[in-house]
């Protein structure tokens, strides 16, 4: 890092052949500045892509030629006052940049090694192609993905996107960025590609967590980002997809997760049925006797009040037919004997064994004495 306070204008040509790796030349607070050509960045191995420009409103050449700069080239043609720019035999990407070429020379022709998607300035991408570079630019636009020229179709098995399979209508479904020696973050923007079903991140450098966006993914069937240096919690996916997180040391598996055993989570299922089931029943019985109870208090309360209304009426007890003749028969006995009666009649009444003549019999002894 160069001081801000040692005066310097050109950076010196010496530098082109420096091994400086590293070169930062930002917040000079003299009121000397840098200023001149950028010609020594020309025939370098840069990498990555470029910075925003918008404030360098003094710049009036930028030569980056035959580097390895990847990306999307930054807005370049609002500035004020720049004449010359090359940046031919890079490995830019997205749209060819366009310039006024009335007052600005431009060294960069299309085709020369850059990975446009098209050829014409100006003119936008595939979607799918700009859904690809805002993924990779959380990676810091890796060379590994601008090292072929892919066109504007990540589908086409000509000039194929690295690592992006699709399926016959032109829809990505698998993206396996496996052993690429990827850094940086995994970007949230891989939730935009809805028919993803397979995403394969392992073994690689990347760090960060896992973004929430992906647990939306609804055609996703597997997740891989073993072997890397992710950290936070392992985020729940729906229980159908795979979620490999294995050999990242700083990351926290939840409790409950999509590798949990399916009889584990039916358990737990089956016991919450079973607990609202209980309530239920619980619920349906105490309604019941309460309806019970009211019905019963309902009941004895017409009752008494009908027995206050109508008192009860006894009956008089009624004698069998039977009964009658019995007593009949007693009372013709007892005119028999002294009562106007002979001995024999008496004798037959005695022997006929009913309890009435016995009864007969008694009093006409107790009258005979």
């Amino acid at each position: 890092m160069i001081s801000s306070r040692i005066k310097l204008r050109p950076i010196p040509s010496s530098f082109r052949e420096s091994s400086i790796q590293k070169l930062w030349l930002n917040e000079q607070t003299n009121d000397v500045k840098l200023n001149g050509s950028l010609e020594v960045l020309d025939f370098n191995h840069f990498t990555g892509p470029l910075p925003d420009f918008s404030r360098f409103t003094c710049l009036e050449e930028l030569s980056l030629r035959s580097n390895k700069l990847t990306g999307n080239v930054p807005p370049l043609f609002n500035l004020p006052n720049i004449t010359f720019v090359s940046l031919a035999n890079n490995f830019f990407q997205g749209p060819f940049p366009k310039f006024n070429t009335s007052r600005v020379e431009v060294d960069m022709t299309p085709g020369s090694t850059n990975s446009f998607c098209l050829g014409d300035p100006g003119v936008a991408c595939d979607s799918r192609i700009s859904i690809l570079l805002s993924i990779v630019e959380s990676m810091g636009y890796p060379l590994v993905f601008a090292k072929r020229r892919n066109g504007n179709d990540p589908c086409d098995v000509s000039q194929p996107w690295r690592g992006i399979f699709c399926n016959e209508v032109g829809n990505i479904t698998v993206v396996n960025f496996k052993d690429l020696e990827l850094q940086g973050t995994i970007s949230s923007a891989f939730s935009v590609l809805t028919s993803i079903e397979n995403l394969i991140l392992s073994n690689n450098a990347l760090n960060g967590t896992i973004p929430n966006e992906l647990t939306f993914l609804p055609n996703l069937k597997m997740l891989d980002v073993s072997n890397n240096y992710l950290s936070g919690e392992v985020l729940k996916f729906r229980q159908t997809v795979i979620v490999k997180s294995d050999g990242n040391p700083n990351i926290v598996r939840n409790i409950v997760t999509q590798e949990q055993p399916q009889t584990t989570i039916a358990a737990k299922v089956r016991e919450e049925e079973q607990d609202s089931n209980t309530g239920i029943v619980l619920a349906s019985v105490m309604i019941g006797a309460a309806f019970g109870l009211f019905i019963v208090g309902l009941g004895f309360c017409l009752y008494k009040k009908k027995q206050k209304r109508f008192p009860r009426i006894h009956r008089q007890k009624t004698v069998s037919k039977k009964s009658q003749d019995a007593m009949t028969s007693d009372i013709q006995l007892l005119g028999v004997g002294n009562f106007g009666g002979n001995d024999q009649q008496f004798q037959r009444a005695k022997h006929s064994g009913k309890s009435s003549e016995l009864f007969t019999e008694r009093n006409f002894k107790t009258g005979q004495g």
